[in-house]
């Protein structure tokens, strides 16, 4: 939560906490899109093949109440609740899965440079 949150004011705090879960949702919208076998473009192409995985791992239920716990948590940051208690409230909520996508994709742009 302390490295979500980073150092500074508390509006740049709340701009980094929003940006974060602004990029978990659209990984879980493709995560949910895959769980369901959609055809839509992916937005993060980078992390497909982590999130196909993932997808496969998770049902649902866990996917679809996953991004409405990102959404709720967006919102209540942009309503001005503390960050510390709602990130520590998602995390909870999080599913465990193995390795994240996000790291993964990391990897594999490294690993393709």
């Amino acid at each position: 939560v302390d490295r979500l949150i980073g150092k500074g004011e508390l509006p740049d705090q709340r701009r980094r906490v929003e940006s974060t879960l602004l990029e978990w949702m659209s990984l879980w919208r493709d995560l949910v899109h895959q769980g369901y076998g959609a055809e839509l473009v992916s937005r993060n192409p980078d992390f497909a093949p982590a999130v196909g995985r993932r997808a496969s791992q998770l049902t649902a239920g866990e996917r679809q109440s996953t991004f409405r716990s990102l959404a709720a948590s967006l919102q209540a940051v942009e309503a001005n609740a503390n960050l510390r208690l709602t990130l520590e409230v998602l995390l909870l909520d999080l599913p465990r899965v193995g390795a994240a996508p996000i790291e993964e994709g990391k990897q594999a742009a490294a690993e393709a440079s």
